[in-house]
């Protein structure tokens, strides 16, 4: 805090002056705005809320706060120059949490699930499994959701047999969001698209966080996702879970392309 103080000038209006200094990035901030009416020593609770400004910045126009809509449109009105953009918001995609999940005696081995935040470029994600058993099936099951604050709306999903989506294609012909998931996986990490049966090492190593890893058919706002490898008793392999804003629309929405699978 640098200053922070009223000045009451003889004549004309009051002046406010706050300067805030950032010492380091912050990714992530939140605001508690509160307005009560006052009679003495008593005051009465008028309206307020609580919002995550870097969210609200990358998806103002789907966010469904009323207050927080108030207390922007008044910002902006007032001091816009406050009104200073997240890293989150600077770019297309930003990833706010990324977790691997390994059940206890799992074949499936995690060597590196990371996610690297550097300074001044796109973050990176890492990650490396080692399959030490033979798997002739695997089911993925994938779901993106919309993220209204601690609420999640189911957007699109599907789960398919990894192997039998490569060999038949009556299979790709039925289940278009699985074709789209593999297209997607194709033009991003392909590869990790190796044949059947399912062994050995899989690897994404400094794989760059940028528009191209917008997921299809998703709006500028706050998302979450999950992608869920296990076999046909529904017993997991293994699994990530990831939450992301999106500030730019998908590279995929541009192209039906993506529903013939090549």
């Amino acid at each position: 805090l640098e200053a922070c103080f009223v000045h009451t000038p003889r004549k004309g209006p009051q002046v406010v002056t706050l300067i805030l200094s950032a010492l380091s990035v912050i990714r992530r901030v939140y605001i508690d705005f509160v307005v009560y009416s006052q009679y003495q020593h008593s005051r009465t609770y008028l309206f307020g809320t609580t919002i995550d400004y870097c969210e609200y910045i990358a998806s103002t126009e789907s966010y469904t706060n009323p207050v927080a809509k108030i207390v922007y449109a008044v910002a902006m009105q007032k001091f816009p120059h406050a009104l200073l953009k997240c890293p989150a918001s600077g770019v297309p995609l930003f990833m706010r949490k990324f977790d691997c999940i390994r059940e206890p005696g799992s074949s499936w081995n995690v060597l590196e699930c990371s996610l690297k935040n550097p300074r001044h470029s796109a973050q990176l994600l890492n990650i490396a499994v080692n399959i030490d058993q033979t798997i002739p099936k695997v089911y993925i099951t994938t779901n993106v959701y919309v993220k209204q604050r601690q609420h999640l709306m189911f957007l699109y999903g599907t789960t398919f047999e990894y192997c039998e989506f490569l060999m038949h294609n009556d299979t790709r012909q039925t289940n278009p969001v699985a074709v789209l998931i593999y297209n997607y996986a194709k033009f991003n990490f392909p590869q990790l698209l190796k044949p059947c049966p399912v062994e050995g090492i899989y690897n994404v190593s400094d794989l760059r966080v940028d528009k191209n890893l917008i997921p299809p058919f998703v709006t500028p706002g706050a998302y979450f996702s999950t992608q869920r490898f296990h076999n046909k008793r529904n017993e997991t392999f293994f699994a990530y879970e990831a939450e992301f804003s999106v500030a730019a629309p998908s590279i995929f929405n541009r192209t039906m392309t993506m529903f013939a699978l090549k």
